[in-house]
């Protein structure tokens, strides 16, 4: 026995330097990256630059390369929603080898994205006047963004981005679910605030909810947060035989929208038992792990170990949005009510998602 809880330690103490290492990797920049290494910047050669514009609706995808030395290159990828809500995705990998950039490079063009060999300036100007046009009608780009800008370089002096280049027949025309909208916003407003703003085309997860009596988009969305909390209410069966005190693997995401970075994470760190597993030292956001001291006989070996601890979900926090996940609906309950004893009127639930086991096994 003594042996066993042996092993189990070493295997722990493994996986806890591997998830250091990672965490290392991540504060470096080097997220979303399959290699770790410094962005080459827009001194560096052009390798080539390729695009891709939807001529009836707003997508638009800018990759510039460009050459690092040996044989390799750095390149990054940025998705634009030209009718209005700007940069929605940035992304790349740095220190690769030609031939894995064109295995990337087809597997895009798989999915039906013809990129084509394009001006660097003609990407220059979909990606700066994609981030000033997503600005200017009040959203703002991934965190990733910034980190991956310093490959584009500044368009040449006296350039200046087409007037048609962006909007719908001139004008703005936000299109999205709404609770991925409030996500990318300089600052929430209301979908009332929004369509008084501009035109609007709003799709939501359940948008065939009826709305209970309300009229119009802020009705239904409304009606559909309101099933999905019923939903988290509602007891999924056990199978036969299994100990009452368990209940069903439910995998629980909820997001809530902020305006205090400061004082939301002060808040939620004194309220939760929780460990930091992730701080960035330039721009706020904090992951954290909720955790609690396993309870007398719990079946997990772990809980017979000294300074063993149960991990009951994530906790993410930046500076608009607050999300938390769990594997089971009774926790989601429990740090909800714990987020809004912490926090008040301050944090507004946005989204609730539930995915089963079961649903991860058959691809959906």
């Amino acid at each position: 026995m003594g042996k066993d809880r042996r092993e189990m330690a070493k295997r722990k103490q493994k996986r806890l330097e591997k998830q250091h290492r990672y965490r290392k990797q991540k504060r470096e920049g080097a997220r979303r990256t399959g290699w770790a290494g410094e962005v080459p910047g827009a001194e560096a050669p052009l390798e080539g630059c390729w695009t891709y514009v939807q001529d009836d609706g707003p997508p638009a995808v800018a990759v510039i390369a460009r050459k690092m030395g040996a044989g390799r290159v750095g390149f990054a990828c940025f998705l634009v929603d030209r009718w209005g809500v700007g940069i929605k995705d940035a992304f790349g990998f740095v220190n690769v080898t030609r031939d894995d950039f064109a295995a990337w490079f087809d597997s895009f063009r798989s999915k039906g994205l013809d990129l084509k060999p394009a001006d660097l300036t003609y990407a220059q100007q979909l990606i700066w006047g994609g981030l000033e046009y997503g600005r200017a009608n009040g959203f703002r780009p991934p965190r990733e963004f910034r980190r991956w800008a310093e490959i584009v370089g500044r368009l040449p002096e006296g350039t200046e981005i087409p007037p048609d280049m962006f909007g719908k027949d001139g004008k703005p025309l936000i299109v999205g679910d709404w609770p991925d909208l409030v996500k990318r916003m300089e600052r929430p407003c209301s979908l009332e605030e929004l369509m008084a703003r501009h035109a609007c085309i709003i799709g939501t997860p359940l948008e065939d909810l009826e709305a209970d009596g309300e009229e119009g988009e802020e009705g239904k969305l409304r009606s559909s947060l309101a099933a999905k909390l019923e939903e988290l209410q509602r007891e999924d069966p056990l199978p036969p035989g299994t100990p009452g005190t368990m209940e069903r693997v439910v995998f629980c995401k909820a997001t809530l929208v902020h305006e205090d970075y400061d004082y939301v994470s002060k808040a939620v760190r004194a309220e939760f038992d929780c460990s930091i597993d992730e701080r960035d030292d330039e721009e706020p956001y904090m992951r954290l792990s909720w955790l609690r001291d396993y309870p007398p006989g719990h079946w997990n070996e772990l809980a017979a170990q000294l300074g063993g601890r149960q991990n009951l979900g994530s906790i993410e926090i930046d500076d608009r949005l607050l999300t938390i996940q769990t594997r089971g609906k009774s926790w989601m309950q429990i740090a909800l009510g714990l987020v809004h004893r912490a926090c008040g009127d301050r944090v507004a639930l946005l989204d609730l998602e539930f995915t089963h086991p079961e649903d991860l096994l058959r691809g959906r």
